[in-house]
């Protein structure tokens, strides 16, 4: 194989890549530790360039802050706890191909969906018996590509699976 000295160009494509800074979310800025954000621990954009922040674990403070494209604050949402509206063992998994943020409550055996206003739209029970801790992926379609290690009723682990669910996660037959 031969490294050529200049990178490779595809006729009318172009072939630099360009990065603008937009805003910078200053993690020490009095204003955004009042929100109650202390800690990133992933984000995401919705279809109309608003960002979801999730924060990493922190009983006091909402899990999920929604600021404008251009980084202005509008809402923060999703409270850890027992409670009934409250999310007890939260994993973000992201903003769906309906703009619906999902996140899994490990500990209550759901997915809960929100609208991009923070209101609670709906909530799927799962069976978590496989341990799905960061197996589950968003598809463009609605799906889910689900990664699980089934344990039988002795404790022991069997093989790895990947599947592919419905929206209401149901196993794809199909595949």
């Amino acid at each position: 194989m031969v490294n050529h000295p200049e990178p490779y160009q595809i006729k009318g494509e172009p072939t630099n890549l360009n990065l603008a800074h937009t805003f910078t979310l200053d993690m020490e800025d009095p204003s955004i530790l009042k929100l109650g954000l202390t800690d990133i621990w992933i984000f995401d954009v919705d279809s109309r360039g608003n960002i979801f922040i999730f924060q990493s674990l922190n009983k006091d403070d909402a899990l999920v802050f929604k600021f404008d494209s251009n980084g202005d604050f509008l809402m923060s949402f999703g409270h850890m706890g027992q409670g009934p509206q409250e999310i007890q063992d939260p994993v973000y998994l992201g903003i769906n191909s309906r703009d619906e943020i999902v996140i899994i409550d490990r500990a209550k055996k759901k997915l809960v969906f929100f609208n991009n206003s923070g209101e609670r739209l709906k909530e799927i029970q799962i069976d978590l018996t496989y341990r799905p801790q960061r197996g589950f992926a968003l598809l463009h379609n609605g799906s889910y590509l689900i990664h699980y290690l089934p344990v039988d009723p002795n404790g022991e682990i069997d093989l790895l699976f990947l599947n592919i669910y419905d929206s209401k996660l149901k196993a794809d037959s199909t595949k």
